[in-house]
């Protein structure tokens, strides 16, 4: 799940994401009595709006895999040592993927990893980290752990 969130002289907004089912949910809060009208609602309907969400670091897409459905896929050059950001969350033994996470695809040859940072007891994230230099077109992949891997796996 990815929130964010937003305001302006009247509102609040919150929008989340659920990346496994590619639904969302917009609330809306206009404080103190205040009614919105219809031209403000349609304002925080148009997700063109939302700006501040980007659920993919700039130079990644999601493109069509020969490894198993889709992946993530490099548009420009990425070196070793690039942090890409948070690929899952664990919050309270649950694990939740990020779309990072949701779309890298397995192989036992991998150019990225994941790192685990500890936040406090039961809240854990992993950054994804280029561990070989990929180039532009090249797909990123990731040695699963957590999963059975699905499709063709990669054995080079």
């Amino acid at each position: 799940m990815l929130i964010t969130w937003g305001e302006n002289e009247t509102s609040i907004y919150i929008y989340i994401f659920f990346p496994r089912t590619h639904d969302s949910v917009i609330f809306i809060y206009a404080g103190g009595g205040i009614m919105m009208e219809e031209k403000d609602l349609k304002e925080f309907y148009d997700l063109d709006k939302l700006k501040n969400y980007n659920p993919l670091p700039s130079g990644i897409v999601v493109a069509d895999s020969g490894i198993d459905g889709q992946g993530l896929f490099a548009t420009r050059r990425l070196v070793a040592g690039t942090e890409l950001g948070i690929s899952h969350y664990r919050i309270d033994g649950e694990l939740i993927r990020t779309p990072l996470g949701g779309f890298i695809n397995h192989s036992e040859n991998p150019n990225c990893v994941k790192n685990q940072v500890r936040i406090k007891p039961y809240y854990d994230k992993w950054n994804l980290v280029v561990i070989e230099d990929i180039d532009e077109g090249s797909e990123l992949t990731l040695k699963y752990t957590w999963y059975e891997p699905r499709g063709k796996i990669d054995e080079e």
